[in-house]
């Protein structure tokens, strides 16, 4: 994993920016977070768009820390075998997604901090952008 490239992903993020990949071309929004980084994105942007294809997508208000998928078959603590991580942490991600905009029957009845220990268990370290909804 380059370490420029997640760098530069972590400073759009950081000024509130999400980059995509459509095609070949790096989508980012808004715009504004990667202007002042733009020479620097476009320098790297081969290693960028390689690494978005491995990371699974984030939420929004949710910033990925570390990628260190299991090797399977995982055991879950619920007693559960995943076999598929990169699909479960996918999945578990969009369960996220639908809880933390307060849609508990898309995220299968999880609370967040199910959804983020299920996540740490495949090797997804997640972090809220306020992490004061973890407690609730």
């Amino acid at each position: 994993m380059s370490s420029a490239a997640l760098s530069l992903i972590r400073a759009v993020e950081a000024k509130g920016g999400r980059i995509t990949v459509d095609g070949s071309w790096l989508v980012i929004d808004p715009r504004e977070a990667g202007e002042p980084i733009a020479d620097e994105l476009l320098r790297h942007k081969a290693e960028i768009i390689a690494l978005l294809q491995v990371l699974p997508p984030m939420p929004t208000g949710v910033r990925l820390v570390r990628w260190e998928p299991k090797t399977p078959p995982v055991q879950l603590p619920s007693g559960s075998t995943v076999v598929e991580v990169e699909l479960f942490a996918r999945s578990t991600l969009r369960r996220l997604d639908a809880q933390l905009q307060g849609k508990t029957w898309l995220a299968g009845n999880w609370d967040l901090s199910a959804l983020l220990a299920r996540l740490e268990a495949v090797g997804c370290f997640v972090a809220l952008e306020d992490p004061r909804l973890a407690l609730q």
